[in-house]
């Protein structure tokens, strides 16, 4: 939100607090760090994007969505995706087959560890 505000795109961006998951549910994001801007948190687990787990500074209350369900709701298209969720990208790809199959969908980006064996699915 502080991004949002910085650029000036409260018009055009919209924040949401939700994990973008393959299933709904209620669980925990544990934070690795609590730096502004900090990154290698984790929806319902401890573990990084290479698998590795880590201790947790601290744990907050998150409503997981399916993409799909997310886009349902909100009566949303996307039109690009970008992904940089630490680790969970299969579970949030998997939450988003129609997304991923709608015409109007032009771009999609993943950030992820190549190297990593459960990265290859």
């Amino acid at each position: 939100n502080l991004n949002i505000n910085k650029n000036k795109s409260g018009e055009r961006v919209l924040g949401f607090c939700v994990a973008l998951h393959d299933h709904t549910c209620i669980s925990t994001l544990a934070k690795k760090d609590l730096e502004w801007g900090g990154a290698l948190s984790c929806f319902e687990g401890n573990t990084d994007q290479h698998g590795n787990s880590f201790r947790s500074v601290h744990q907050q209350g998150a409503f997981g969505l399916s993409l799909d369900s997310f886009c349902k709701l909100g009566k949303i298209n996307p039109t690009h995706i970008k992904l940089d969720v630490d680790g969970n990208e299969l579970l949030v790809l998997s939450g988003a087959k129609e997304c991923l199959s709608n015409t109007s969908l032009r771009s999609v980006l993943i950030e992820l560890d190549e190297s990593n064996p459960n990265h290859a699915a």
